[in-house]
């Protein structure tokens, strides 16, 4: 999990809406680094102790600046500073204070209210899929053709100039066109702004990079780092660790969306590019013993098809022995281009 995904938590525990399971991630994860417990430390203090209504957060995210959100910030906790002894939480250390600001500079007044006060209120709703894709109907007409795996969160109704959600996992977006509200997709590493498209984003925590492909139309990609737009049959790359973005054709590969439409199509393509579409299809692994083997063609369609009928057809195309070593880990042995 990220760490908004972890102040997410914080925010559920001091509503008391958080699980046993949630808890325990959330206890784990701030055992496992000081820094943690300073960002939980503050967040709670700031939870109890703080007088902001959300007329004040509203005010702050309308007008969101560096210097009114550090005194703003500042101006509060010196104005609880002497409650601090009486009140039952964790007294703050000096050097929170500069979490505190950070926090805000970080995150910003308004996605701070965002997670606080949208997520938490009765128009939010969040769907979260286990070993199912989900389609999913938005108010505006937007479809979500949402992965195994992965989560949404989206109000009932667009009430405001910007058409916004929250995205975890892999999903194809069919947004409605409507130029006065732009649609925006928050995830963890990058926000992606639309007017009316249709793309397929893939943002895996245990991923080093998101994938940000264009069926039609145009989008803008933004990873804090850098913004750029793509159009039809072009892919963002970003990095999560440094955010530099890669943009590259997706026509090197038409199966961008086989998890939605279970087809994979392969034209003499080479094999270390099939197994690298059958790894993200089958969330499986694959190594590779004859190094020549990576560069050999491979040709086949397959629809909806099990992982073995796949794993048979290229044995014997390629004359091939392929073993599985450990569940789900798959080593191509021998074998040669035909």
């Amino acid at each position: 999990m990220s760490q908004i995904d972890y102040i997410e938590l914080i925010h559920k525990q001091l509503s008391d809406r958080i699980s046993q399971e949630e808890l325990a991630a959330l206890n784990a994860w701030m055992n496992a680094d000081e820094e943690n417990r300073y960002t939980a430390e503050t967040i709670r203090a700031v939870w109890n102790l703080s007088d902001m209504t959300d007329s004040d957060l509203e005010d702050l995210a309308a007008n969101i600046n560096s210097e009114d959100e550090f005194s703003f910030l500042r101006q509060r906790i010196n104005n609880i500073e002497s409650d601090v002894a009486t009140t039952p939480v964790i007294p703050l250390k000096r050097r929170s204070w500069k979490l505190v600001a950070g926090f805000a500079l970080i995150l910003g007044i308004a996605s701070s209210w965002f997670l606080y006060n949208q997520f938490g209120n009765s128009g939010m709703v969040e769907i979260q899929t286990e070993a199912e894709p989900q389609e999913i109907l938005l108010a505006d007409g937007s479809t979500i053709h949402l992965n195994a795996n992965s989560s949404v969160t989206y109000p009932k109704s667009f009430d405001g100039e910007t058409r916004e959600i929250r995205f975890r996992g892999e999903g194809f977006f069919e947004i409605a066109r409507d130029t006065a509200h732009p649609f925006i997709i928050h995830t963890q590493y990058e926000d992606v702004t639309v007017l009316g498209t249709s793309f397929n984003i893939r943002a895996l925590d245990n991923e080093p990079n998101s994938e940000i492909a264009v069926i039609t139309g145009r989008v803008a990609v933004s990873s804090g780092v850098t913004t750029r737009e793509l159009s039809i049959n072009e892919k963002a790359i970003v990095d999560h660790s440094s955010g530099l973005m890669l943009i590259e054709e997706t026509t090197k590969s038409p199966n961008e969306t086989a998890w939605m439409t279970g087809s994979l199509t392969f034209s003499n393509t080479l094999l270390a590019e099939v197994l690298e579409d059958l790894e993200a299809y089958y969330n499986v692994r694959f190594s590779i013993q004859n190094p020549k083997l990576a560069n050999c063609p491979f040709t086949a369609n397959f629809q909806s098809e099990k992982l073995i009928t796949v794993l048979n057809t290229i044995s014997t195309v390629l004359d091939v022995s392929i073993n599985e070593e450990s569940k789900g880990n798959y080593v191509l042995v021998g074998g040669g281009c035909q």
